[in-house]
C-alpha cells in the first residue's frame, strides 16, 4: 500500500488525523482505482505543501475537492516534520482541529482507544470475489481492498464475512483457509476466528 489516497482510505486509520511528511501532497489528485475502502477513514489531513491540481491521467478530482466532498479538514503550510518529531517522542497524541482552542476540552471527547470503531469500517453483509477453486474466508475487521485484490489475482476465491460472523457460520462456508485482515486493535478478536485453518 502506497500513496496518500490509499492511506486516507485505509480502515486502520479510522478516527485519526494523518500527518504527511512528504514535502508535496496532492500532485496526482484522486482516482477511482486506488481506494482501500469505499470512503475516507481519516478525521483530518495535515500536509506541508498542497498541490491544488492532480497531474495524472486517471485523476478525477483534486485532493482538496475530495476532502471537501467528505467534510474532512485539510490543513496545509504546516511544518509536518516538527509535528512528527513530537509524535516520535511522545507517541500517538490526541488532537483537536479548532480555531478557538480556548473553548474546547479533551474531556468532552471519548479517546479513540476507548471507541469501538469496527462496526464503522467493516462490511455488513457477506461478499465474495474471484472464482478460484481454493476458497479463503476473510473475517473483516476493516480490510484493505488491495489485499483482497492480490488474493484474487493469485487465483483464489475470497469470501469476506462481517466481524461478528460465528465460527459455525464460517465452517459452513467450507473454506480452505481462514484469516483476518485486522490492523485495528481488537481485544477479543481471538475469540472469533483469527488463525489459519487447513484441511
Amino acid at each position: 500500500m502506497t500513496g496518500y489516497q490509499e492511506v486516507m482510505t485505509d480502515p486502520s486509520f479510522k478516527g485519526q488525523m494523518v500527518v504527511f511528511t512528504y514535502p508535496l501532497i496532492g500532485n496526482y489528485g484522486i482516482n477511482v482505482n486506488d481506494f482501500e475502502s469505499k470512503q475516507p477513514q481519516v478525521e483530518a489531513v495535515i500536509v506541508s505543501t498542497l498541490s491544488n491540481t492532480g497531474y495524472h491521467y486517471e485523476s478525477t478530482q483534486s485532493l482538496a475537492e475530495y476532502c471537501q466532498a467528505y467534510s474532512i479538514p485539510l490543513i496545509s503550510d504546516v511544518d509536518t516534520r516538527a509535528i512528527v518529531k513530537q509524535i516520535r517522542q511522545h507517541g500517538d497524541m490526541r488532537a483537536i482541529v479548532t480555531t478557538t482552542p480556548e473553548e474546547v476540552s479533551f474531556d468532552e471527547y471519548e479517546p479513540l482507544d476507548q471507541k469501538d470503531v469496527i462496526p464503522d469500517v467493516a462490511i455488513g453483509e457477506q461478499q465474495t470475489f474471484g472464482s478460484g477453486e481454493q476458497h479463503i474466508v476473510v473475517v473483516d475487521f476493516g480490510y484493505k481492498k488491495s489485499i483482497v485484490d492480490s488474493l484474487v489475482d493469485l487465483g483464489l476465491r475470497v469470501t469476506i464475512t462481517p466481524f461478528h460472523t460465528t465460527a459455525k457460520e464460517i465452517e459452513q462456508l467450507n473454506p480452505d483457509g481462514v484469516f483476518t485482515l485486522m490492523d485495528l486493535v481488537i481485544q477479543n478478536a481471538s475469540k472469533i476466528c483469527c488463525k489459519i485453518l487447513s484441511k
